[in-house]
């Protein structure tokens, strides 16, 4: 299994948003096979609070924010919300910065 917490702690320190997202597409990709074997999953394509913090680094007030503010739709089942991964992914591009040159 891959070390997610290597792969946050890059996320984090780096400041370049090109690494950033590959990064973040790269622990996606690690995530979505395991989300499949987990039992009581909602469905497959969605990821937990938990799991959209360590995919965006960030904290689950910046979440609860852009929840609010519309900046990153969810679903909510009960106490438990979700994030679709293309949600997550769609979030990620639109954010995505170009050098200038």
């Amino acid at each position: 299994m891959t070390d997610f917490a290597g792969v946050i702690q890059e996320l984090v320190r780096t400041t370049s948003e090109q690494v950033a997202e590959r990064t973040a597409r790269r622990l996606l990709n690690e995530l979505v096979p395991h989300l499949r074997r987990s039992p009581g999953r909602p469905s497959i394509g969605f990821l937990t609070n938990r799991e959209a913090q360590a995919a965006l680094g960030v904290s689950k007030a910046t979440l609860a924010r852009w929840r609010k503010d519309g900046t990153l739709a969810h679903s909510k089942v009960g106490q438990n919300v979700y994030y679709a991964i293309a949600d997550v992914e769609g979030l990620l591009a639109s954010r995505r910065v170009r050098r200038e040159g």
